[in-house]
């Protein structure tokens, strides 16, 4: 039997985090009995309300609870998410419902195809801002002209991760990640899967102005790190 965590970073998600849980508990009671699913939520420093919150709806629905006391980042909170538990693979997703649940079943199947990094690739990016899309267009560009490697265009962080990447991902001791690329970067066999991005259902995105920058920047310098080393 496969074990798989599903790990889902969280800030202050109101109004998605009831109904993106139980979504996925029902998703997962539907599939294959040969894969044993956990869920694995991290709170990135949200308010007391929402941690309050967090751990009534824990109690409903058994899930391993992370609670970071500072708000990190989603990139840290993913790695702690990976640090907490083994498992033969780790999905990562957000809880807004623009990363389809009903993918995790594509993902388990090329997984076992044995591609060690699957990938979720967004089709376009005609839900986004006309700012985002060129913040996003300008920042690649300069990614890819610096030499910089393989990064994965219009990827975000819904992808299935192998125990053997995610191994490799840990050694590095480092408080500044940049996990779409990273762990592309430590693949030996990825596999990219194509969807449609549906619009957000509920709320409204945590990702400002400055944590797009703050994002901008640290994928530089994790990829600095690894030329140096």
């Amino acid at each position: 039997m496969s074990k798989i965590n599903i790990i889902t970073p969280v800030y202050n998600e109101f109004d998605t985090i009831q109904p993106f849980i139980t979504s996925l508990k029902n998703y997962i009671n539907s599939q294959n009995a040969d894969d044993c699913f956990h869920i694995i939520v991290v709170d990135d420093g949200s308010a007391p309300s929402f941690k309050t919150h967090l751990k009534e709806l824990q109690v409903q629905h058994n899930f391993h609870l992370i609670s970071l006391q500072l708000n990190q980042g989603q990139q840290i909170a993913l790695i702690k998410g990976l640090q907490a538990s083994r498992a033969d693979a780790y999905i990562t997703m957000d809880s807004d419902f623009q990363d389809p649940i009903e993918y995790i079943g594509a993902l388990v199947y090329k997984w076992k195809q044995g591609y060690d990094v699957v990938n979720m690739v967004r089709e376009s990016r005609s839900q986004d801002s006309f700012f985002k899309k060129a913040f996003a267009r300008v920042f690649y560009y300069f990614f890819h002209l610096l030499s910089f490697g393989n990064n994965k265009i219009d990827s975000g962080d819904y992808r299935l991760i192998d125990h053997s990447v995610v191994k490799k991902l840990l050694i590095k001791k480092s408080q500044r990640h940049y996990l779409r690329a990273e762990l592309n970067w430590l693949s030996n066999n990825s596999f990219d899967l194509k969807y449609a991005r549906p619009a957000r259902k509920y709320g409204r995105s945590k990702y400002t102005f400055y944590k797009s920058l703050k994002l901008a920047y640290s994928a530089l310098l994790v990829r600095l790190e690894y030329k140096l080393k």
